[in-house]
Formats: structure tokens, sequence, C-alpha cells
């Protein structure tokens, strides 16, 4: 088995710790899979990384200089110095014994260009994709020197570039790519790598008896699960907290141009479920988890001329708004149902690893 990942897997992932990349990591050792990865995504995912560092040493600089016009002595204090060297290729050699690495320079770009004029996918309008091809054909150029007849996991949620629209298969242009290769493998799609290992837990004997194991470690620390998802959220990247919300929710006006968001969980976890549990380790366990968080209060930060631009669609989603120095506030209170994995210690109830697969409002 092959297991091809794009770039989107690893976002707010950049050291693969979290309970999804664990597990992924268990099962590509323990079935003597081989992780594919194209060049061009390892250089993506370390420009991103080394991007999003120094926009936050640059944020911390900005506070430091207010933080000077309040002090009587100047803060000597060098935020860069908090900058740790990134290397993605050797974290994921650290964590994975078989990669492959899909080179993408031999891809000739005439029939790179032909693709973009006659908009075959994944290019799509305004030259749009010109990344995703040349992963895709370094893809394909791979398969086929290999002769490869395995399966092949392909792992990518950018649904609009590679498959038919509300069908789980690859658009007909990618397929028609397939045909033209003579490739002989099997493709196994998924949308997201939360996906794919749902597939491998179900496939599996059941060894844990989620009911005992819910009311044991889940039911009785539920305020460890809101502490930890309410960390998680807060925290997150303004640009991946908004994509979050848009992904389940759909587009709102009012988020591309929102620069900060707060999350408060104001009540808590209601009907919880255990979707499953996996040992990963002595005393450390994969957790899937369903529930929905009674109200949250999220709030964005928008400039005040779109707000009053806005301001009329703007309150038809949101309760408040305060109009502060840096802009207005805008908040709404929601019943959120959310599915979230992470990695459970039952010895001293520790989570970590944690991540959000699913995060809709009600209406």
């Amino acid at each position: 088995m092959l297991i091809f990942l794009d770039t989107n897997i690893f976002y707010n992932n950049w050291h693969l710790k979290n309970a999804q990349w664990g597990l992924l990591s268990n099962f590509i050792h323990n079935t003597g899979a081989v992780l594919l990865l194209s060049d061009l995504v390892c250089e993506e995912v370390q420009n991103i990384q080394e991007k999003q560092v120094i926009e936050s040493v640059a944020a911390i600089q900005a506070e430091i200089n207010k933080l000077d016009k309040l002090n009587e002595s100047k803060i000597t204090f060098d935020p860069s110095s908090l900058i740790q060297a990134y290397n993605f290729k050797s974290i994921v050699e650290n964590r994975i014994r078989d990669v492959i690495y899909l080179p993408y320079d031999m891809i000739e770009q005439r029939p790179v260009v032909h693709r973009a004029v006659k908009r075959i996918r994944p290019f799509q309008d305004e030259d749009k994709g010109y990344r995703d091809t040349l992963i895709w054909l370094s893809l394909l150029h791979y398969l086929r020197e290999t002769k490869n007849q395995t399966e092949v996991v392909f792992i990518n949620d950018n649904s609009t570039d590679f498959y038919n629209k509300n069908e789980k298969k690859f658009h007909t242009d990618l397929q028609n790519d397939i045909q033209d290769h003579a490739l002989t493998c099997s493709f196994n799609i998924n949308n997201s790598l939360y996906e794919f290992l749902g597939k491998i837990l179900a496939s599996e004997d059941h060894a844990i008896n989620y009911e005992e194991f819910n009311d044991k470690y889940l039911n009785e620390n539920d305020s460890l699960i809101q502490d930890s998802i309410s960390d998680y959220l807060e925290y997150l990247p303004h640009p991946e907290f908004r994509q979050l919300i848009i992904k389940e929710n759909g587009e709102r006006p009012e988020l591309a141009y929102s620069n900060d968001h707060e999350f408060e969980i104001m009540e808590g976890i209601e009907d919880p479920e255990l979707l499953a549990c996996k040992k990963v380790s002595k005393n450390s366990f994969y957790i899937n988890y369903k529930f929905n968080l009674r109200i949250c209060a999220i709030s964005f930060t928008i400039p005040e001329p779109e707000f009053e631009a806005n301001k009329t669609k703007i309150l038809l989603n949101y309760q408040e708004a305060e109009i502060l120095d840096h802009g207005v506030v805008i908040t709404g209170f929601h019943r959120i149902d959310v599915i979230i994995s992470f990695n459970l210690t039952t010895d001293n109830l520790e989570i970590d690893g944690l991540s959000v697969e699913h995060f809709k409002f009600r209406r």
C-alpha cells in the first residue's frame, strides 16, 4: 500500500505530533505501507511554517514596541531568539521508516501549459492549479515508472480541483490521465486523514469496551476535554480558525476581513459519544469523540469601515458588536456539533495531539 498526502494535511501539525498522525504512523509501520510525499509538498510545508514563525515574531515585536512606550526603560529582549530550526523532511523521516519523495523537476512544461489553456484539472479559472498539477503529474509519473499495482491511498481535501462534484471519485480529467498513463493500481480516495483513519478503525476488531472506557475516562473528565478544545481553538492561527468555520458552515462575508478571533465555552459538553478508541501504547489511547457544546461565544475583530458598510447583514448572525480602538469586535453565540480526536494518557489523564474534525453550528 502507498499513502499519498497533500500539503493541507500538515496544517497546524508542523511537527507531526497530533493524535491522527500517531495512528497513521503506527499503521504504516505495522502494515509495511510506504508514504509518498511530493518534493513540492515538502517545500510548501517548510515555507508555510517558516512564514508563520516570522509573522509570530513580528507580532511579538509589535507588542514589545507598544510596551516600550509604556515602560520607563527600553526592553532588550529580541523575539527572533525564539526561532528554532525547522526541517520538515527530517521530522517526517524521524516518524516514518519508509518514505519516498517524488521530484517534480522532470515534468515537462509544455503539457502543463496545455492543461492551463484548456482548463484541464487540477487547473481551473484564473490559471489556479499549477502546483496541484505538478504534484498530480509527478505522482502519475512515479506510478507509471515503478509499474505499481498496489493500492494507492490518496488523501487530499481539495475536492474542487481533484474530484467530481458531490462524488467520491476523481474528476473525469484525472480519470483520463490515469488511463493515458496505463496505470493498473487501485485508488482509495479520501477527503481527509480523518476519513482514512476511520476506515482503518472500522475494519479492526473492537478489543475495548467503549461504554466502560467512556464512563471511566471521558464522562468524568469532560472539563478536561472542554479546556483542551477551548485552548486549541483560542490559540489556533486565525486564518486556520476562519477556514474551520467556513468549511462546515459556508462562506461568511465578514470573515474575509476579520483579523483576530476569540473562543469561549459558556455551557459545556452535551450528548457525548465515543466514536473510536484504539490503544497506541501501554497507557495511551487514540480517541475519536463526538459531542455538542451547548453555548459558545465566538468573536471576530473586523475593521470599523467594513462593519459600518455591512452592519445590517452582520448583525443577523452576531448578537453583540463593540467598537474599540483597534476595530469592531462582533460576537455570536452558538450551539456547536463537534468531533475531535486526541491522545489520552490514562494514568495521568493527560490530553495531547488534539485536532478538530467537525465544527458545525446548529441552526
